[in-house]
Parts: C-alpha cells; sequence; structure tokens
C-alpha cells in the first residue's frame, strides 16, 4: 500500500497526469493491482482516489486526488447536462473528429477493469435504515455509467480505450441489474445508441464485449418502465439496424454449406404402420437418409 500511495501520488502533478513517469507508474499499477491479494487490499477510500484520478484524466477534467471526485462530478454529469451535449453516436460529426485519445490515457483505461473487479468497489448505494425515509443518493455505480456515456459521447470511434471501458461496463451492469433496475434502465436507454454502433468493429474481442453489453441491457430497454424516457424512438432506431445487420453475419459469402450427415440421429423406422412417426430435430429414418444419398451426386 506504501508504494501504491507513492505512485498514485506522484502520478498527479498540476491539476493533470504527470506525463514524464506517467507510462511507466501506470504499468507499474497494473502489475501490483493485477495480483488478487493486492487488489484485496485496496480499500473503498483509495479505490474512489485512484478511478477518480483514472476517469479525470481520460475525460479531460482537472485531475485531482480527492476522495470526493465521484460526488463532485454529480453536479456537472446530471441527466439534463448529458443531454444538452452534441449527439455523438455519429461517427461522422466534427466534434468527433478533433478527439483523439493519448497514448497515456489509453494507458489509463487499462486500469479501469482491474479496479472494478475489486472486492471493494462500492458501487451500490448502502442500503437504507429501517423506519426511515430515507432517499438514497446516485450510486457510485450510475456515476460511472454517466462517465462511460461521456466517454462514448467524445470517443465514438473505436480506438485502443474501447476495449477496457466496455469491459468495465459490463463488470458495472453485471453488479446493477440485479439490485439496482431504475438505474441501470436509465443508463441502458442512453448507452444501447452509442454501443449499437460499434457492432461494425472488426475487433473480435471489442466485438464480445458488445454483444455481453447488449444481452444484459435488452431486458432492461423493452422494460415497460423505459417508455417514459424521450429516447425511446432512438433506442428502436438502434434496434433496428442491429436486427437488420445479424442475417447478414450469419450468411457465408461462400453460399450455404449442406448439412454434415454427423449431426443427424438416425431412427429405426417403426413396425407400426398406419401410426405416423414423429421426428425430433436432425433426426430421421436410415431410409430418408439412404435416399437423400442416393440424391447426391
Amino acid at each position: 500500500m506504501a508504494l501504491f500511495t507513492h505512485m498514485v501520488t506522484l502520478l498527479v502533478h498540476g491539476g493533470q497526469i504527470f506525463p514524464p513517469a506517467s507510462i511507466d507508474y501506470i504499468k507499474a499499477l497494473k502489475t501490483i493491482l493485477s495480483h488478487p491479494p493486492h487488489l484485496e487490499c485496496l480499500d473503498s477510500m483509495n479505490w474512489r482516489i485512484v478511478v477518480g484520478v483514472c476517469w479525470s484524466s481520460i475525460l479531460g477534467d482537472p485531475v485531482r486526488l480527492s476522495e470526493n471526485d465521484e460526488e463532485d462530478e454529480l453536479d456537472d454529469e446530471s441527466d439534463m447536462d448529458m443531454d444538452r451535449k452534441p449527439d455523438m453516436t455519429q461517427s461522422n460529426s466534427a466534434y468527433a473528429r478533433q478527439k483523439t485519445l493519448s497514448n497515456i490515457n489509453g494507458e489509463i483505461a487499462g486500469l479501469l477493469p482491474i479496479l472494478f473487479s475489486a472486492p471493494a468497489a462500492p458501487l451500490l448505494s448502502p442500503l437504507p435504515e429501517k423506519d426511515t425515509n430515507y432517499i438514497p443518493e446516485p450510486s457510485t455505480g450510475t456515476n460511472v455509467l454517466l462517465k462511460i456515456h461521456r466517454f462514448f459521447q467524445q470517443y465514438p470511434n473505436d480506438n485502443n480505450a474501447h476495449l477496457p471501458v466496455l469491459r468495465t461496463l459490463n463488470l458495472i451492469l453485471a453488479e446493477m441489474e440485479l439490485n439496482a433496475r431504475n438505474e441501470t434502465i436509465s443508463a441502458s436507454v442512453k448507452l444501447l445508441p452509442q454501443i449499437g454502433t460499434l457492432w461494425s468493429t472488426r475487433k473480435k474481442d471489442v466485438r464480445e464485449q458488445v454483444v455481453i453489453a447488449l444481452r444484459t441491457m435488452l431486458p432492461f430497454v423493452t422494460h415497460k418502465v423505459a417508455g417514459e424516457y424521450d429516447k425511446t424512438g432512438l433506442v428502436r432506431e438502434t434496434l433496428a439496424k442491429i436486427m437488420d445487420h445479424l442475417p447478414k453475419e450469419g450468411q457465408l459469402r461462400w453460399g450455404v454449406e449442406p448439412l454434415d450427415l454427423s449431426v443427424v440421429r438416425l431412427k429405426a423406422r417403426s413396425r407400426k404402420g398406419k401410426e405416423k412417426e414423429t421426428h425430433h430435430p436432425f433426426e430421421t429414418s436410415a431410409m430418408e437418409v439412404s435416399f437423400f444419398l442416393y440424391l447426391i451426386p
């Protein structure tokens, strides 16, 4: 922990990441935190500090070594502020072309899925006490989903940070889908159009994370509560595009191949002549297979 605190402290200078030591320190932090016993020693306070440093650097915010970075960001990332920002789902916008991710921030993004795998990650709001009118504040998981929404707005085109950010997204959704339904619905409605634009990527590992995210979010964006949000039309449009691409993904360039006989289960004919036989899928009788083989030149 002394080494961890030393590197995190010296990583920040003048409200930004200190360039001369950044790459080496970030790689060292990855190595340390990738060891599960070391990650388990990370308490919630240090977790919040390093997560705040990572997101502030990636999103271009002032970098501060403060445990309250997450709470300070709430006023800037409300739903109204997010809706007023330009729509970055189209990769051909002028704003999108101006935004490029630095190598330092690409390395920092690799820390995120490691940090969000920590047992101390306080993603959910604490449970309310009994017999109180307790109104929970937005959870850390909700705040990070807003940051991911900002990330896809700023960097809609695929870069080296998309894979770790998508992995982080799936880790958060896996934790929140059973414990924070309303927050997950709200975030899914915002994120689904942005995730849908990554369907055309040629990177297999990115596509896998996109599929995992879509499978998690689909039950929430189709929930009746999701109809109360203004972006449902954009969600329908995204789902229609995905449904249009799915049949094309399954088609082979060289046509449809014949069914292999190894997947067909042979079944002897019943001796009861008048009773109609029923077959399960990929199951037929030996005589029918012989007839098919006869037709094959």
